[in-house]
């Protein structure tokens, strides 16, 4: 019963590290005009994959596979999340900035 239950952690896994790339890319045009907020909702998702992924690789030999799927893109999934954050978070400062100057001058 409990390898069983492992398995579906190995497949929870690869499904949340699934979601987090599709987040990553469907939610990246929102997060240029909501200053990257929206963007936390595939870091969430990865962040579980990469949890449960480790956790099902330790627990279950036979569901290996899949959880090294979780794994891979669930770290996937976090690197383009994070890549869209900090372009968001400079893009936004170079707004302010370029906002700033202009009511300078």
């Amino acid at each position: 019963m409990e390898e069983r239950n492992n398995t579906g952690i190995s497949i929870v896994s690869m499904i949340m590290g699934i979601m987090s790339i599709v987040f990553s890319f469907s939610l990246m045009a929102c997060a240029f005009y909501s200053a990257g907020l929206v963007e936390i909702i595939p870091i969430i998702l990865a962040i579980v994959a990469l949890v449960l992924g480790i956790m099902a690789a330790k627990r279950c030999p036979d569901s290996k596979g899949m959880a090294t799927v979780g794994i891979i893109t669930g770290a996937i999934g976090l690197a383009i999340a994070g890549i869209t954050l900090v372009s968001c978070f400079a893009m936004t400062g170079c707004a302010l900035c370029t906002g700033m100057m202009e009511r300078m001058n």
